[in-house]
């Protein structure tokens, strides 16, 4: 047999060792690795290895080695004398290890452990000897379809739980660059804003739920659950659910004994070490299992396997999976409630429940489930009633879901269910349920509508709202005709603002109007001031489109009158968003007058909104009233001798930029940047400013962006904008 030939199959056989399986005396058994490979491994992972598979292992590898004729026999010697001393002195390093898979570089990390760590001070002709020969042993090894679940996240979850390895997940966290296609700062950030807020409250969480708190690797393999399996678009979502999965982990410690079963005790107790390990699934595994078995086990308690069906509750939590979640569920039930006519009511108020955790708490994971137990309780419907609140009870989870996500999937899905529930609630059998549903229907359709560029959404909500509004009236039902007026007003201002006149605009202000009569202050005082905002919202859009200022003072007395309800101690971030609000009818007004007053009170408006749109708290919110407020600045430096309102518009624009950038809201961008060079643009009108050259180019380069995303975009108008602003820049620098 050739060098190379002895080469190939040594470097075969050692790729196979480091694996858990080894050829050897004609058949191939486990091989005697070292602690470390074992530690990496996990013994259970370990399996034989048919001699088909060896052969082409081979074969590959000494196919690699004659594809490169630069390759000396002497480096293929050196190499073979290496590798056949290797696997005795081999030490992979853990750190490196659980990076490559999360990155999915396990060979090359291998690699880099057997040549780097062991085959040290080595010329490069041998050392390219072995790597070839390992990389292509590896490569024809991962093809077999009996190895694949070695390269899985299961083998750095033995390295960190069972093997004492002096190292935890967190902090391959903090060395690593990816992971698992997860950004890191957001994992990272979830992980210690997890540990900040629960240890704020150690002191009152039970000794159980502190051990948790202390264990990373329980953690961290929960919030890689939920930075990826939750709303990756809305880490406060993510960050609700995880902590409401270590809670119910917490409250779920099967530490107690228990009189009913020494099974169970001894399962619930086994979930709970898995769990500890970072070993969710299996856990998981065990409680089905368990639950299998204890069908079988006649004398079974009712008691114990409630048990098992609330432990699996809380794993389904913890595993972020709906399907099971329900599933336990629905066993609950039909334990609790043998007769089948009763599954319908008590499956539609856990049903609830649900919902209303999910809605309340922010949690997508509970509204998950909710929606998945409509569907459930959609089936076990036995007449037009029970199948029309299912109906709408799924529209509801999915519209309320939907308004969280980006997507219009949900709401579709929200559309149709209540447009079936109307099939079921029709006007003459049941017209107030009738009502409702058209006005949900509304809900869906507008919140649809004013993501979407055309106005048919929009155009039906208001179709069914005034549907409803035929048997919601003020005299039979005063507070649900106030809502479905002031659903109404949303959708005709939503209209309003895409149209060029002003009479659904002028419709909108009379049915918040409407809405007002009987949402006074003293009987709803929340909804009132939210009709109040939305008013003034209304009023100052039709402020802007008329020449005199009426319209804007009323939009001011409206935000005014909803900040005497909105308060910053009591409602944080509605306070600040109608701050915000104020602040645009104030800087409006103010462009129309010839004081400063109303900007300076505008800008003073910003300043309060931006106390509470932090950029952690509510980043896009915060980039608006960056933007705002250097708009402010802007209006108010152009009428002032000095630079420095200018000055510092440019600067809240640049903060603007920091969240509303170019790939999450390229018109946003476009918007700031058209700001920033109209501002540049005013610094060289000053007397008082130096060489205005370097602010014209900046002014230039500014709005050339801008006209990049406006075409892009098809954006006419403000392309045509745009470009009258780039000619008259050019003017400028022409001129000097």
């Amino acid at each position: 047999m050739s060098d190379r030939q002895q080469l190939a199959e040594h470097g075969t056989n050692f790729c196979l060792a480091a694996l858990g399986v080894i050829a050897g005396g004609g058949s191939l058994a486990i091989a005697p690795l070292p602690i470390a490979v074992l530690t990496m491994i996990g013994f259970e992972r370990w399996e034989s290895c048919d001699r088909a598979t060896v052969r082409r292992s081979r074969r590959a590898a000494e196919a690699a080695l004659r594809a490169f004729p630069d390759i000396l026999d002497s480096d293929i010697s050196t190499g073979l004398q290496l590798l056949k001393s290797a696997p005795q002195k081999v030490t992979f390093v853990p750190e490196r290890m659980s990076s490559a898979v999360r990155a999915g570089n396990i060979e090359d990390a291998l690699l880099r452990d057997i040549v780097g760590s062991t085959l040290t001070d080595i010329d490069p002709g041998p050392r390219r000897v072995i790597e070839v020969t390992l990389k292509a042993a590896f490569d024809i090894f991962r093809q077999n379809q009996k190895y694949r679940d070695v390269f899985t996240q299961a083998m750095v979850m033995d390295l960190l739980s069972e093997k004492n390895v002096e190292f935890t997940l967190l902090e391959g966290i903090k060395a690593d660059t990816s992971l698992n296609r997860q950004d890191t700062t957001q994992l990272k950030a979830m992980v210690s804003a997890l540990q900040a807020q629960l240890s704020k409250d150690v002191a009152n969480l039970s000794p159980f739920a502190q051990t948790l708190l202390k264990n990373e690797v329980f953690i961290v393999a929960l919030s890689y659950r939920y930075a990826e399996g939750g709303n990756p678009e809305n880490f406060e979502a993510a960050l609700l659910g995880l902590a409401r999965a270590l809670e119910v982990a917490a409250n779920s410690s099967s530490t107690l004994p228990s009189n009913t079963s020494d099974a169970v005790d001894t399962v619930l107790a086994e979930v709970d070490r898995l769990n500890n390990l970072g070993k969710l699934d299996e856990a998981e595994a065990a409680i089905e299992a368990e639950i299998r078995a204890s069908e079988d086990r006649e004398a079974q308690e009712k008691s114990a396997r409630l048990r098992l069906f609330n432990k699996g509750i809380t794993q389904s939590i913890l595993t972020r999976s709906v399907e099971h979640a329900v599933k336990f569920e629905y066993a609950k039930v039909q334990l609790d409630h043998p007769a089948p006519t009763a599954h319908f009511d008590a499956l539609r108020a856990i049903q609830i429940e649900w919902y209303q955790r999910g809605r309340d708490k922010g949690l997508d994971f509970d509204l998950s489930v909710s929606i998945t137990l409509a569907h459930h309780c959609l089936a076990l419907g036995q007449n037009a009633d029970q199948r029309g609140e299912a109906l709408i009870d799924l529209g509801v989870s999915f519209g309320t879901l939907g308004e969280r996500e980006t997507g219009t999937d949900r709401l579709e899905q929200a559309i149709a269910a209540y447009t079936e529930a109307l099939k079921e609630y029709t006007r003459d059998r049941a017209p107030l349920d009738w009502a409702m549903t058209q006005n949900n229907l509304g809900n869906a359709l507008q919140t649809l509508g004013e993501r979407e560029a055309g106005t048919d959404r929009l155009e039906q909500a208001v179709t069914a709202y005034t549907e409803a509004l035929k048997e919601r009236t003020r005299d039979r039902d005063p507070l649900d005709w106030a809502l479905t007026q002031s659903n109404l007003g949303t959708a005709l201002q939503s209209l309003g603002e895409r149209e060029a006149g002003t009479d659904r605009l002028e419709r909108a202000v009379a049915a918040y109007t409407d809405a007002l009569k009987e949402r006074t202050r003293d009987r709803v005082p929340l909804d009132w001031a939210m009709t109040q905002n939305n008013l003034g919202t209304a009023l100052q859009t039709l402020g802007a489109r008329e020449a005199g200022t009426e319209r804007l003072m009323q939009a001011v007395a409206a935000y005014t009158d909803a900040l005497k309800e909105y308060t910053r101690d009591s409602d944080p971030l509605n306070w600040a968003m109608t701050q915000n609000n104020l602040g645009n009818a104030l800087q409006t007004l103010g462009e129309r007058e010839a004081g400063t007053g109303r900007l300076e009170r505008a800008i003073a408006a910003f300043a309060d909104a931006l106390k509470e749109y932090t950029r952690d708290r509510a980043p896009l919110d915060w980039a608006m009233t960056q933007n705002n407020l250097g708009a402010a600045l802007q209006t108010l430096g152009a009428r002032e001798a000095g630079t420095d309102r200018l000055k510092q518009a440019i600067a809240a624009y640049t903060e603007a930029l920091k969240e509303r950038t170019r790939d999450r809201d390229p018109l946003g961008w476009a918007a700031t940047m058209f700001n920033i060079a109209l501002t540049h643009l005013a610094l060289t009108a000053k007397n008082n400013f130096p060489d205005p050259r370097p602010a014209l180019r900046d002014a230039l380069s500014a709005v050339d962006a801008a006209l990049e995303v406006y075409d892009a975009e098809a954006s006419q108008f403000y392309f045509e904008q745009a470009s009258r602003l780039r000619a008259l820049i050019l003017e400028r620098l022409n001129n000097l």
